[in-house]
């Protein structure tokens, strides 16, 4: 990279495109230079990764073809593990819906209506009493728990195909 004689204006409307300036500034950020890269893929890290690739034991395509009866086997793991996944262990929407109604209309006759109130007040409001008062941690526990949930299963789901488990961990977590 040529460095720049003149110091160049590389914040705001006005900054021009001198990479030697911006990157300057980027490294008075605390860019780190020596894990930055140029372009997408260097020549050298392609020459290195076709190497290691045909290095690689070849295996034949015999070994892999699978008989009638293995492929059912694989197709029925996979439509069991999918049905699993998306197995029904909660109440339906219209149950859910039905029970929040409720919920609402016992507080309104208890407590009359009810606002919105900013984050700064429920704050408040939990700090100084513990009471979560209009549901929102709780709401945020329940979602947390939907997602958890929807992960494992399919995280579940992934174990049970052929051949995942057999992957590295780092395979395993970049397939996820």
């Amino acid at each position: 990279m040529i460095a720049c004689v003149k110091k160049c204006n590389v914040r705001g409307p006005e900054r021009t495109f001198c990479g030697y300036c911006c990157y300057v500034r980027c490294l008075a950020l605390g860019m780190s230079s020596t894990n930055s890269k140029t372009g997408r893929y260097s020549h050298q890290k392609r020459a290195k990764d076709i190497t290691e690739v045909q290095q690689l034991p070849m295996r034949s395509l015999d070994a892999l073809r699978m008989t009638g009866a293995e492929v059912d086997d694989v197709v029925q793991t996979l439509m069991s593990g999918q049905r699993s996944m998306h197995a029904r262990t909660r109440p339906s929407r219209r149950e859910r819906l039905k029970q929040k109604h409720e919920e609402f209309t016992f507080l309104q006759t208890l407590i009359g209506p009810h606002r919105l109130i900013s984050h700064e007040e429920y704050s408040d409001v939990y700090v100084q009493t513990g009471l979560d008062v209009d549901g929102r941690k709780r709401r945020m526990e329940t979602w947390m728990n939907s997602i958890e949930n929807c992960i494992e299963g399919f995280v579940r789901f992934c174990k049970s195909i052929p051949g995942f488990c057999q992957l590295s961990i780092h395979d395993q977590t970049r397939l996820l």
